[in-house]
């Protein structure tokens, strides 16, 4: 059954985020120092920084598809309304005024009058008067229609259904964002490694040079580095834009233009993906909309089927739609049967002469009222009727198939968005432990420089191998906050939509 209470609250919620989003972007938009540039995106010191929270703020307040699904909402309001109006009694007034400048003749036959008159002999007759006024008033009222009163419940449940569509929307809205946002973090660790890498071998390049110089190498080793640093300098240059390029689609994602500049928060080597708060507070908003809704790994059963069905905003619309059609079928159904309707008119007409008076004297006026029922049945029409509703009949079973169909899809993202968490989960402490495998032989090799054993070349090694364990690490971060937001968005519980941010507990909204 569709709660509409918690739908309703839903719905003020989204609306909610889109005030706060709208907030967001007047701030942007107002800052001492332009955000935006004429050129590529790219990450800059002076660009406003932008937390996840406050990304997801702003595609509610910003994505098309946000405004385009109220705008739905907004006219299933008034498709209500118009079909109350089909029951409601028709109401309607008139009134006229007439001056006959002259009054208009008639011929009539001379007997009327005189009996001795000739045959044939006509005589001009004078009708009305110089004034004359026209006025009433007409009630029409349906007493029994059946396709407008199912109409009534009808235009209910297809508001709901729009309801139900703007909620799907902003969930797909919020799941974009959150992984637009990481893809900003992953890209900008990659290109951090490829950076060490340019480093590495230019200063490697540089310690060759000067062995060259002092006869310890030949020059074909420093021209093994110079190829390898040309090698590496276009790598590093794909790095970079794909940064730019991920921070284009953050943009698109929430709704801002492409030239606008900010600094995403959040660094994904230093996020515990097990941890029930966050280490630091740069990963605070990252660890905050994670955890709004719990991971929870259980069987799929047929109690999970039920319940996607209750909490997906898709899934509910489809099941809406379902029964949209059956009041179609009754509406076929309802246009076999006769249609009832009353009717009243109320009119007063007056004539007069010489100067207008409104309406004139009582024995100048007259009125009438007549009050009339009306009974229309189609006996026969050609099998048309009939035919509507097998189609409309036909058309439900190909509702139900479609939302079963759904429902299996449904249940399958839940179950691989499942495996991909545990499959994440049980990785993470063995790249967590190569980190630290690799910090400690940095740290040595640190050592042994300082100390004059080691060299150069072996810190820049270990530092490069660091890096690398904590781009693994960061990669596995990046996939599990992906799939978590596929999850939340799998079984319909989406941060912002259907969670309430602000809580120390995670509390579904009611």
């Amino acid at each position: 059954m569709i709660n509409h209470s918690k739908l309703k609250n839903n719905i003020l919620l989204i609306r909610n985020r889109l005030i706060a989003g709208i907030n967001l972007l007047t701030i942007l938009f107002s800052l001492p120092n332009p955000v935006v540039v004429t050129a590529q995106v790219s990450e800059t010191e002076n660009a406003p920084e932008l937390t996840l929270r406050q990304a997801i703020e702003t595609a509610l307040a910003n994505a098309t598809d946000i405004k385009q699904a109220m705008f739905d909402v907004m006219d299933a309001d008034e498709l209500e309304t118009a079909a109350w109006g089909e029951v409601f009694p028709t109401i309607s007034a008139n009134m006229g005024y007439q001056r006959n400048l002259e009054l208009p003749v008639n011929f009539v036959p001379a007997k009327f009058f005189d009996q001795d008159a000739p045959d044939g002999e006509l005589v001009a007759l004078t009708f009305g008067a110089e004034n004359s006024w026209a006025g009433g008033v007409s009630v029409n009222q349906v007493l029994f229609r059946g396709e407008a009163f199912v109409g009534i419940s009808t235009s209910r449940l297809f508001r709901q259904a729009q309801q139900e569509n703007y909620r799907a929307t902003a969930q797909q809205v919020v799941t974009q964002a959150r992984t637009a946002y990481y893809s900003v973090l992953v890209a900008r660790q990659e290109l951090a490694l490829q950076q060490a890498t340019i480093n590495r071998l230019r200063q490697n390049l540089e310690e060759n040079r000067k062995r060259l110089e002092a006869g310890l190498v030949d020059d074909y080793n420093v021209l093994q580095l110079q190829v390898q640093l040309k090698n590496e300098e276009p790598d590093m240059m794909r790095a970079r834009n794909k940064v730019e390029e991920a921070y284009r689609g953050l943009n698109i994602a929430i709704g801002l233009p492409v030239y606008v500049k900010m600094r995403v928060v959040g660094e994904l080597e230093s996020f515990d993906i097990q941890s029930k708060e966050a280490s630091d507070s740069i990963n605070q908003s990252l660890k905050e909309v994670d955890r709004l809704t719990a991971f929870q790994l259980y069987e799929i059963e047929e109690e999970t089927e039920t319940n996607i069905k209750d909490s997906r905003g898709d899934l509910r619309a489809l099941g809406l739609l379902s029964d949209l059609q059956d009041k179609r079928i009754l509406a076929d159904y309802s246009l076999l049967m006769p249609t009832l309707s009353a009717s009243y008119n109320l009119s007063w007409n007056a004539s007069q002469k010489g100067t207008p008076d409104f309406f004139g004297t009582d024995r100048e006026r007259a009125r009438s009222q007549v009050l009339g029922l009306s009974l229309n049945w189609t006996i026969f029409d050609g099998f048309s009727k009939t035919t509507a509703i097998q189609r409309s009949i036909i058309e439900k079973k190909k509702i139900e198939e479609q939302r079963r169909n759904a429902v299996q899809n449904a249940i399958n993202q839940v179950a691989t968005a499942q495996d991909n968490i545990k499959r994440l989960f049980d990785l993470a402490p063995s790249l967590q432990e190569g980190v630290d495998l690799a910090e400690r032989g940095y740290q040595r090799a640190l050592t042994r420089f300082n100390n004059g054993v080691g060299s150069q070349l072996e810190v820049k090694d270990a530092e490069v191998q660091l890096r690398q364990s904590k781009l693994n690490y960061a990669t596995l971060v990046y996939n599990y906050l992906t799939a978590k937001a596929q999850y939340d968005q799998a079984i319909g519980m989406v941060p912002f939509i259907d969670m309430d941010f602000n809580t120390d507990t995670i509390t579904k909204s009611n």
